[in-house]
């Protein structure tokens, strides 16, 4: 916890002002400790802000709206800041992986230190008030040196004390925590238990069946659920009672006993394909037959030939 206020304190009205406090508490976790002039002397107040959100700023200028500043006419106007310790911010989880850098607001160092310091002072009756007594105004105000109390200055050095005692394993540190990721609704349910005798979901399994004769029979089914009480199993209709999924229950379940793992049977392996004849070698084309040519006989023409040609055939 590193302190940005002044030694002795200063005006919040200015601090708030000052470029250095609002680039400094952004996402910060902030312990403070204002004087109101109203009380000036009589109560002073402890408080932490932006535990949740890490906007500190805005807690603090919270103050200064309701109390007025120190300009404005009249002496009880304005609030005075005696320290103001920034912490940083690692409580947002929205982006958590799973590591050791979130800081839950619980475990913060601002949160630590504001439940011992109001143990200790209710203790020591320097409360100015109590819980569900009176006209309450919060636990947080502290008597001051003009009400037979303390002075700021006390408290700041007991922080200073308990922060520093132990080291880096001291107690008033953040401490960081793993967020636990909850399991979405629409993912199947997981196993809640880890017994090694159960099948597990979506197996196919035979349980023992007893039938109304006092016979026992092995039906085959696939488990649809399991839970610490019953394991449901989806069976074909095939007892008689027409019954899709039955509920055993858990601590019946034995393996090799009441349930035993569906052995399947072994396909039987293929014949082995024929061999495939080899192709015949194609036959040789048969040789072509060479054409012939006839010479038709010529005509005789001529009347001599005609002539000719008769007395050869009439001899």
């Amino acid at each position: 916890m590193r302190n940005i206020v002044e030694d002795g304190g200063e005006d919040l009205s200015t601090f708030l002002l000052k470029q250095s406090t609002i680039t400094q508490t952004k996402n910060t976790r902030v312990f403070y400790i204002v004087e109101p002039n109203l009380d000036a002397g009589r109560f002073f107040k402890i408080g932490i802000a932006g535990e949740k959100t890490g906007n500190s700023y805005a807690r603090l200028r919270s103050y200064e709206i309701t109390y007025g500043t120190n300009d404005e006419a009249g002496e009880c106007n304005g609030v005075w800041i005696w320290f103001c310790g920034i912490t940083k911010f690692n409580g947002n989880n929205s982006n958590d992986d799973g590591t050791a850098n979130y800081v839950s607001s619980t475990q913060s160092q601002i949160h630590k230190v504001e439940v011992y310091l109001k143990a200790k002072y209710k203790r020591e009756g320097l409360l100015s008030e109590e819980r569900g007594k009176g006209n309450f105004r919060g636990s947080e105000r502290i008597k001051g040196p003009d009400n037979n109390g303390i002075r700021p200055e006390a408290v700041i050095k007991e922080i200073k004390t308990i922060t520093t005692m132990g080291g880096v394993r001291n107690y008033f540190q953040d401490t960081p925590n793993k967020i636990k990721k909850r399991r979405s609704r629409n993912v199947k349910p997981l196993r809640v238990f880890d017994k090694p005798s159960l099948p597990d979901n979506y197996e196919h399994i035979e349980y023992l069946w007893k039938l109304d004769d006092g016979t026992e029979k092995w039906f085959q089914g696939y488990v649809n659920n399991i839970t610490k009480k019953y394991v449901t199993i989806a069976y074909p209709t095939q007892f008689g009672y027409n019954a899709k999924k039955v509920k055993q229950e858990t601590k019946f379940f034995k393996q090799g006993v009441t349930w035993r793992k569906f052995k399947k049977k072994a396909a039987p392996k293929p014949p082995k394909p024929k061999p495939k004849p080899k192709p015949k070698p194609p036959k040789p084309p048969k040789p072509k037959r060479k054409a012939v040519y006839i010479r038709p006989q010529a005509r005789a023409s001529t009347v001599r030939q005609r002539l000719r040609k008769r007395k050869k055939t009439n001899i």
